[in-house]
């Protein structure tokens, strides 16, 4: 436990803690004991004759980046409630701040249903949410992102914010991008704690950029492990004619909109292309063509992101 709390409430950082002063668990209000040594880092413990169960110790990852949270940003001047109920949403946050953003910290599973809902529940109290992750779910030796940790993107921002365990920071991944499966790119940067609660747009929101030839390939690839004639997009190039070298030129758009379709830009792209040729292409057809990426509050619409993607498509491939 990195933090404990003094007879006054302060919250205090076990490295800054002095041995002669009392500190308490914020969660259980039992007392606690401070280690400091050569070989650990600073920490503060539960005695282990202690009448009091701290439920928290079931959480300890969880328990600790929340009370780090709320250190940091006392200290620099928000008002932070822990775990504070509100009322009307029936929901206890994991913080509260300046009574108008809450901060929901989430390392273990749940759905994203869950996540929509919990989150609908405090808009409607006048409430934003910030969803933060774990880091060590998302950076192994590639940028991967599962289904409940793509929720947690902005869809406007198209920002996601994470704690580093191992450095013990809070890190935020700008201008997001699905690059196909669960791939995605951004721009890996420490939080910076005085603007985390002011809402920014992407600065390339309408930039549109290419797959890499490895990106191209490891497509290509993965088709092939298919070992089927009926695999959508070899399918679609044969009939067309076309190589998969045809792809380095055609074909793999990375679009703005893409970060809100599940589907690889390759797929649903060369099936559009193919509609668009034979001239049997038609918008509400192709739009069931597309999975739509679920985020926890509501973003553009699909009818929105169909027409805006294929608008752009025709005109770079002047179709």
């Amino acid at each position: 436990m990195l933090i404990g709390m003094s007879d006054s409430g302060q919250l205090t950082m076990a490295n800054h803690a002095d041995g002669n002063t009392a500190y308490y668990c914020p969660h259980c209000k039992s007392k606690l004991i401070l280690k400091k040594g050569n070989t650990k880092v600073p920490h503060f413990a539960h005695y282990h004759l202690s009448p009091t169960y701290c439920s928290k110790s079931e959480t300890l990852l969880h328990y600790q980046v929340k009370y780090y949270l709320a250190y940091l940003l006392k200290n620099h001047g928000y008002d932070v409630q822990i775990e504070p109920y509100i009322k009307g949403a029936y929901q206890y946050p994991d913080l509260l701040v300046n009574q108008q953003f809450a901060l929901e910290i989430q390392f273990s599973n749940i759905s994203v249903t869950e996540i929509q809902k919990r989150s609908l529940g405090l808009q409607l109290r006048g409430i934003q949410v910030i969803w933060i992750a774990d880091l060590n779910q998302i950076m192994t030796s590639q940028m991967r992102f599962n289904q409940m940790i793509s929720s947690f993107i902005h869809p406007y921002d198209r920002n996601l914010y994470a704690f580093d365990t191992g450095s013990q920071t809070l890190k935020v991944i700008e201008n997001i991008q699905h690059i196909g499966g669960s791939r995605f790119k951004g721009m890996l940067r420490r939080a910076d704690v005085e603007t985390i609660f002011q809402q920014r747009k992407s600065e390339i929101t309408h930039e549109v950029k290419r797959l890499t030839s490895t990106q191209i390939h490891r497509y290509v690839k993965s088709c092939r492990k298919a070992r089927s004639v009926l695999e959508p997009t070899l399918s679609s190039l044969y009939q067309m004619r076309k190589n998969t070298e045809w792809l380095a030129h055609h074909c793999n758009y990375l679009f703005p909109q893409q970060l809100y379709i599940c589907n690889h830009p390759i797929a649903w792209q060369v099936q559009l292309y193919q509609q668009l040729m034979r001239g049997d292409f038609d918008i509400h057809n192709f739009q069931k063509l597309l999975k739509f990426r679920t985020f926890y509050i509501e973003g553009p619409t699909p009818e929105m992101i169909t027409q805006q993607i294929v608008s752009q498509f025709k005109q770079i491939e002047r179709l």
